[in-house]
């Protein structure tokens, strides 16, 4: 018994031993580009986790794999948070200047649920990011990158903004929500190399979470219909605006005008039908669920009717 215990004791030495080697040693003979390499596998691991190998559980049901799905999600977005704060801890003048490194960082305390670090790893990100200008801001820029990679930075940038809002909305802090949606939709003025199927492709996201903070947490239904009215005017595709058209007859139907809402959906069936374009076919299915009942639209809102009444929910709460 006793000759185990010492065997134990050294093998838990010798465990903590190597763990301090591995993080504390190991590192300071590795670059700054091979600890962010490494950081970045685990980031990878951590978005690509979709709770496919739990799929040989599926017998145990969704009240054992949700907790086990969540636990996991979670297990891997702090692995990934773990591995770019040692790279911060071994290379601290590096990675304050790289951008990013504070988006990995912001997304890794986004997924474990700290949003107010999430809220100021993005807004450094999100700073470094505008530093560069991105070719908005300098006439010279404008002609210096390929259209595609400006792009990429524009979707980029949009990508942070709408993560930084997400961040604000989980705090319930909707005026700073609304203000990333804003800085998202002050980029479309300075973005006319976008053709209309790229610009619909970055910003309708942005109109219509927008409108949707005006619509379901403050119930500001004129705000919420200017904004869709806008989406038409930027996006002048026939999909954007017959989509702008539809979020307008909900937010009738949100001010319980059932009728008006109808109107709206019959209208856009009447003019994008024939012509097979815009999204007509969303419009026949609000028309089609009204009469059963409840309504699930693509911003997530369900709206119940029941007895000439309308409530509305997230569709994320039962």
């Amino acid at each position: 018994m006793k000759k185990f215990i010492i065997v134990l004791i050294i093998a838990v030495v010798v465990i903590i031993g190597v763990y301090q080697i591995t993080e504390n040693i190991i590192p300071f003979f590795r670059s700054y580009d091979q600890l962010q390499e490494e950081a970045g596998k685990k980031y990878q691991e951590a978005q690509m986790w979709d709770g496919a190998p739990l799929v040989i559980l599926a017998p145990l049901g969704r009240h054992v794999l949700g907790p086990v799905d969540k636990f996991m999600f979670k297990y891997k977005w702090q692995k990934s948070l773990k591995a770019f704060k040692k790279l911060h801890r071994f290379y601290p003048e590096e990675s304050e200047k790289d951008k990013h490194y504070w988006l990995a960082l912001a997304n890794s305390y986004l997924y474990t649920g700290d949003y107010e670090k999430a809220k100021e790893c993005y807004k450094k990100g999100i700073e470094l990011m505008e530093a560069e200008h991105y070719g908005f801001d300098r006439p010279e820029a404008k002609f210096a990158k390929p259209i595609k990679k400006k792009i990429a930075e524009l979707r980029a940038l949009i990508w942070a903004h709408m993560d930084l809002a997400k961040c604000y909305k989980h705090l319930k802090q909707y005026e700073e929500a609304l203000k990333e949606y804003d800085d998202i939709l002050a980029f479309l003025p300075k973005a006319n190399y976008l053709d209309l199927n790229k610009k619909g492709d970055l910003f309708e996201g942005a109109f219509i979470k927008k409108a949707k903070i005006y619509k379901f947490n403050f119930k500001d239904y004129e705000e919420a219909i200017d904004t869709y009215e806008e989406m038409k005017v930027e996006l002048k595709r026939p999909f954007y605006v017959s989509e702008a058209e539809i979020f307008i007859g909900d937010t009738y139907l949100a001010m319980g005008n059932i009728e008006k809402a109808k109107q709206i959906y019959q209208k856009v069936i009447d003019i994008y039908k024939p012509e097979k374009v815009g999204n007509f076919d969303t419009a026949e299915n609000r028309l089609r669920d009204l009469e059963k009942g409840e309504i699930i639209a693509l911003d997530d809102i369900v709206y119940e009717i029941k007895d000439g009444k309308v409530t509305m929910r997230s569709v994320w709460k039962k």
